[in-house]
């Protein structure tokens, strides 16, 4: 008896702040651009006296009304590793950070694509211990306006541990890059598959624009957050009539399980869109299970399991046990 379980899955952290704050960008391991202003910025207590030191540069702001300050620290060139120090009522201590080029990577799914998915994932990944060649990746979230900090993102340096993860195209273009230049190389990941331009894009930016301005005008101002919470709310309760429990991730690794029970969950028709199904328009984890009754004969025989075109990535379980993975 085989039974088969697809799942596609979406991870998220969370932050955590302290008293003088940076945004995540700021931390160890980080690349700044050289030769040009450093903008260095960050929250405090209303009017708190922020003092900045870089290499060989010291410079001091105040906290505005709101608690934010900016310093701008003279352009430096390509070099490191130093410590960025940050003095207020606290002090951060931000360590090994280099001077070089960064580059913003963003885009949809040919940006997202990762390293462990390309072709000769093995070879590409044991070609990755670059030092000078560091990665953020920017955690994906949702909000109806700009957000000052990032739900989670670090930076990582380039070698066997960090690699998979990494933006392949990024990747590259940081590898080459390295090789004419031979000076720090910075990449910050911020690519979602599948997202339109728009969604990237300022209403004021918008309405800046003489191509858009007309089109944006007769949009309704709207709060984002509160549609998206009804929107995730019904999707939600959906799921939960459609399998008969709540949401949830912990209980998951539960169905892979030979002897789990699913008499009660509902039949889906394969090849298909699950939207145009009962599960309805999400994005998450979605389990499938099929018993097969085989014979003696054929047990003892090989098979080969044709799932067609999965999008983005399954995993395929044999009686609990793990036997193939697409991910594209």
């Amino acid at each position: 008896m085989k039974k088969i379980i697809v799942f596609i899955m979406l991870i998220f952290s969370v932050f955590t702040n302290a008293n003088v704050r940076m945004p995540l960008i700021f931390s160890d391991g980080m690349v700044l651009q050289r030769n040009k202003e450093i903008p260095i910025w960050g929250w405090g207590d209303i009017n708190e006296k922020v003092e900045v030191h870089f290499n060989k540069q010291t410079k001091t702001v105040q906290a505005d009304k709101d608690g934010k300050w900016m310093i701008k620290l003279s352009a430096e060139k390509a070099g490191g590793p130093f410590e960025l120090i940050i003095s207020g009522k606290n002090k951060i201590i931000i360590k090994d950070v280099l001077v070089g080029e960064v580059w913003i990577c963003s885009g949809q799914s040919n940006m997202e694509f990762q390293m462990y998915k390309t072709m000769n994932s093995e070879k590409e990944m044991a070609d990755s211990n670059y030092p000078m060649i560091r990665h953020f990746g920017v955690a994906q979230d949702l909000s109806g306006t700009p957000k000052d900090y990032l739900k989670a993102g670090k930076w990582a340096v380039a070698n066997k541990e960090n690699i998979r993860d990494f933006t392949a195209a990024g990747f590259f273009f940081a590898k080459k890059l390295y090789a004419e230049l031979k000076i720090p190389i910075g990449i910050i990941n911020t690519s979602w598959g599948g997202t339109n331009v728009e969604t990237w894009t300022s209403r004021e930016a918008f309405e800046k624009s003489n191509d858009f301005k007309a089109m944006i005008a007769n949009v309704p101002q709207v709060d984002m957050d509160a549609v998206f919470e009804v929107y995730k709310k019904s999707v939600l309760d959906n799921i939960k009539k459609v399998q008969g429990f709540d949401v949830s991730m912990e209980n998951e690794n539960q169905f892979k399980n030979f002897n789990f029970d699913d008499k009660n969950w509902p039949e889906i028709k394969v090849p298909s869109l699950w939207e145009n199904q009962q599960i309805g328009n999400i994005d998450g984890v979605v389990w499938m299970r099929k018993t097969i009754v085989l014979t003696a004969e054929q047990a003892k025989s090989e098979a080969v399991l044709h799932l067609s075109k999965v999008d983005d990535e399954d995993i395929t379980y044999v009686n609990g046990v793990e036997v193939g993975t697409n991910k594209i």
